[in-house]
């Protein structure tokens, strides 16, 4: 679980407002973490429907920075591996 503190500048107000209604904020977010600063890369939605409901942490799941570094997709070729959950 990560606070909602150390997520919350990745809100983003702009989402389409029925695909937040969706959501299921228990689906942990996807991120990774560098520099101390947490990234969502998957589950803005649901974070977002988490935040208004004043839950206070998130479930996640961590993949490693310089494992998502080297998985970059280069020249639409990708040879990253499955990431499981930490």
């Amino acid at each position: 679980m990560v606070p909602m503190g150390d997520l919350e500048w990745n809100l983003m107000n702009d989402l389409n407002a029925d695909r937040v209604a969706m959501s299921d904020p228990s689906v942990p977010l996807l991120v990774t973490i560098e520099d101390g600063v947490v990234y969502v890369l998957d589950g803005n939605h649901g974070l977002v429907k988490a935040h208004r409901a004043g839950d206070t942490e998130m479930p996640v799941i961590i993949v490693d920075h310089d494992l998502l570094v080297k998985c970059a997709l280069r020249d639409d070729v990708c040879t990253a591996t499955f990431l499981h959950p930490s």
